[in-house]
């Protein structure tokens, strides 16, 4: 009958834990963190091998004590308990009574709605100490983030004389680290809305133009920069004399600015004036008014258009070095000259 009553006894309490379980779940706040202390108030039954002084079995009893503990993790905590007992036995005796001690490791699961027990005890009664082990469940739930209602049932095990108990109790609890704080969501970051500008107009933005003023009209490279390709730039010029005549003709002037105006825009170059004669007349003779002509020339590119005189030179050939052969007046005419060729290489910026 007595271990009937037990199995009764334990189931019902065992429906009670689960059925709180499942009330603490709906109720809970947010899980509490850190010191705690607390009162439980339990219900033990025990297996009737605990005798009392008079040898009378010890069937069950009230537990009433406090607890002491801290979180040491998200999952794990230590807690100390110390309980008065006042246990009640079959016979006509006076009841035992006593002290109860453990030692607890909790390991809560589904964010601290639960947890698991395992500890050790020491049970100081009037007649005798014993030591035993426990295993035990656990449900919570937080009222507050600092109080919190509790429900433990746990089954004791006697090292030595084999002692097996059960306990299932309440007990309100409470957390001085207050609630885990969450970390607060990072700031949202408004972002200033994003201004392209491309003041000239290339397709480059000005943050990455290196060349900030180039022509619309020209094709650039990534950096905003003008792309050129090279090209030979040529300038001839070709003054023609009356016979036996070094005077330059009043009409070849402007030719001969346009050439001056060549050497202004490109200065690194020098021109050599190069002048010459037909074939009638003596070779000594000729040879000298190819040089007066070439000198006449040079002589007006520096004089009138203020070309360096450094970067001119005069050279006579005579009738050496005809432009057309042949003895009519018409080829006498072509032959009666002075030549200039200028060339230089430019970069020329590559259209759209």
């Amino acid at each position: 009958m007595h271990h009937k009553t037990k199995l009764t006894t334990v189931a019902v309490l065992t429906a009670a834990v689960m059925s709180a379980s499942a009330w603490a779940q709906k109720g809970v706040i947010e899980p509490s963190q850190g010191w705690f202390v607390g009162a439980q108030l339990k219900h033990a039954e025990f297996d009737g091998d605990r005798k009392d002084a008079n040898g009378n079995e010890i069937r069950r009893g009230t537990l009433a004590g406090l607890e002491l503990g801290i979180d040491i993790s998200d999952r794990f905590a230590w807690r100390l308990t110390a309980a008065n007992a006042d246990l009640n036995s079959d016979g006509a005796g006076e009841d035992e009574s006593g002290m109860w001690y453990g030692a607890d490791l909790l390991y809560h699961i589904n964010d601290k709605r639960n947890y698991f027990i395992l500890g050790a005890d020491y049970i100081d009664l009037d007649n005798e100490a014993t030591k035993a082990a426990h295993l035990g469940f656990g449900i919570r739930y937080n009222m507050t983030p600092s109080w919190v209602l509790t429900g433990e049932a746990m089954v004791h095990q006697g090292f030595d004389e084999g002692y097996s108990d059960f306990t299932a109790g309440i007990g309100i609890r409470y957390y001085f680290g207050g609630h885990k704080s969450e970390p607060k969501p990072a700031p949202i970051v408004q972002l200033a809305p994003v201004v392209i500008v491309d003041t000239d107009s290339d397709g480059v933005v000005d943050s990455l133009d290196e060349c900030p003023a180039t022509p619309v009209d020209y094709a650039v490279d990534s950096s905003g920069c003008t792309l050129y390709r090279e090209e030979t730039v040529s300038k001839r010029l070709m003054v023609n004399f009356a016979n036996d005549s070094a005077k330059v003709p009043f009409e070849s002037k402007e030719d001969i600015q346009e050439l001056a105006e060549f050497m202004e825009k490109y200065p690194q170059l020098n021109v050599v004036i190069e002048g010459h004669t037909s074939s009638v007349g003596a070779d000594d003779y000729n040879q000298q008014l190819s040089e007066r002509r070439a000198d006449a020339v040079s002589e007006i590119l520096v004089s009138d258009y203020g070309i360096d005189g450094a970067r001119v030179s005069a050279k006579g050939y005579g009738e050496s070095n005809p432009l057309l052969k042949g003895n009519s007046e018409k080829i006498h005419a072509a032959n009666r000259r002075i030549m200039a060729v200028l060339s230089v290489n430019e970069k020329v910026g590559i259209r759209k």
